[in-house]
């Protein structure tokens, strides 16, 4: 597995919107999408066109569907990929001997009730006795969601039965903020292998 990440916080709308241009139409972002939404819509394809041709030079990367899970592909594509974004960030993983799930989150304070309401006993016991409580918290929620992600199921009606323990999960920092990152299934954690925007587009 191979975790890529691009840095879009100071990318100017309007080159976004230029890149846009480059997407195939079922990737196109909503004219009326946030600007981080819309950013990490474009970015996100581009990056994981990007992590797949590092594995796969050969790979056409035309038809994108989307699974019954809501989990986006490419028809006919030898590489499994998941894509996640956070705070200016954009997150690829890609994997050829599996499917895989990624989620990233920027560690903050949620807010109270959070951990009671979607995480077993164990996982607030393990929230609780943290050095870093909201650290912990995060880097568990990511875990669920890359793991949802990876079995194509989101984290559905049952959150707190989503075992983390199918992921692999790190704190990093980037611009000053911190963000933990899982991924799914669970594997030596790859090292995190930054691209600039620019190496993106033609």
């Amino acid at each position: 597995m191979r975790v890529f990440l691009c840095d879009v916080g100071n990318i100017p709308q309007d080159v976004i919107k230029k890149a846009a241009q480059l997407l195939p139409s079922e990737r196109a972002p909503k004219e009326n999408a946030r600007a981080d939404a819309f950013t990490a819509r474009v970015v996100g394809t581009l990056l994981a066109h990007y992590a797949i041709k590092q594995i796969s030079p050969e790979t056409v990367c035309e038809k994108w569907l989307i699974s019954d899970g809501g989990k986006p592909h490419l028809e006919n594509c030898p590489v499994h990929f998941n894509i996640s974004h956070a705070s200016g960030i954009v997150a690829v993983a890609v994997s050829e001997s599996s499917f895989v799930g990624v989620d990233m989150e920027a560690v903050r304070t949620m807010r109270e009730g959070f951990a009671a309401r979607y995480f077993s006993d164990a996982e607030q016991h393990l929230i609780r006795v943290a050095e870093n409580p909201d650290e912990a918290l995060i880097r568990l929620w990511t875990a669920k969601e890359a793991v949802g992600k990876y079995l194509g199921t989101g984290l559905g009606e049952s959150i707190p039965a989503i075992d983390t323990q199918q992921a692999a999960s790190m704190v990093f920092e980037r611009n000053g903020t911190r963000f933990a990152l899982s991924v799914a299934p669970k594997c030596d954690l790859p090292l995190l292998e930054l691209v600039d925007f620019e190496d993106l587009v033609p």
